[in-house]
């Protein structure tokens, strides 16, 4: 079977997607997974690095949440003959609003948001975890279990108010460079990488695919098992 990485999101560790890893697991495939704040700093290039080891010299199906899935998708676009497939849940190319891309963050919000991280990371990832777990199946429990994962990570502070700056960056021209096949899940219930993000990835990449499944942010936490058939999907397609 293919190995998978699975990328983590802003401000999480890599156990935030062990329902995931555990479902793959269980399909027979090998699994390496790596959060954001394993690169030596906040910036693309380490990160790129940082992925490029989980990588190696094989050919892998790719899998990120959020920021995470914007590294998988700038990673595969330098990477063709080592990536099989990339399928990102809840990312998008633009987190913030930009000329033809409605659907993000407006700039008010986005600059209040990076002004409280810098004054106080802690509670800028509790409102970030609050915003991720709203229309999760169970929000009460979803929001304990990432809280507390977040938390778990807030000794890498520094990275992670660094790595709002890479947030904000337009990446339509990466993802324009995946000739990979790919995969968009988003949430009709997510806050951060909105539901009207699916019909401008459809129109601003056309290769690839988009689907769109009930739930929050955090989807991967409702939706493992219907992930898991997707990721096997492509994965065996690829082989």
């Amino acid at each position: 079977m293919q190995t998978i990485v699975l990328v983590s999101g802003w401000a999480m560790p890599a156990c935030s997607l062990c329902a995931l890893t555990c479902e793959l697991q269980t399909r027979g495939h090998n699994v390496a997974t790596m959060a954001l704040s394993d690169a030596d700093s906040a910036n693309w290039h380490d990160l790129m690095a940082a992925l490029e080891h989980r990588v190696g010299d094989q050919q892998v199906v790719l899998v990120g949440w959020s920021l995470g899935g914007n590294l998988c998708m700038r990673y595969a676009g330098l990477r063709p003959n080592r990536i099989s497939a990339v399928v990102t849940l809840a990312s998008t190319p633009c987190f913030v609003v930009e000329p033809g891309w409605p659907a993000g963050m407006d700039t008010h919000t986005w600059q209040r948001f990076m002004g409280k991280a810098e004054e106080n990371i802690e509670q800028a990832m509790a409102e970030f975890v609050y915003l991720t777990a709203r229309h999760a199946e169970n929000e009460k429990k979803t929001f304990r279990l990432l809280h507390r994962e977040a938390m778990a990570t807030a000794t890498h502070r520094l990275k992670w108010s660094a790595m709002l700056a890479l947030l904000a960056e337009d990446a339509r021209s990466h993802w324009q460079a995946v000739s990979a096949p790919v995969h968009h899940l988003l949430a009709e219930g997510d806050l951060l990488t909105r539901p009207a993000t699916a019909a401008l990835l459809q129109s601003h990449f056309p290769a690839q695919k988009v689907s769109i499944v009930p739930g929050s942010h955090a989807l991967f936490v409702d939706h493992a098992k219907s992930i898991t058939d997707l990721i096997n999907t492509l994965a065996l397609e690829a082989q």
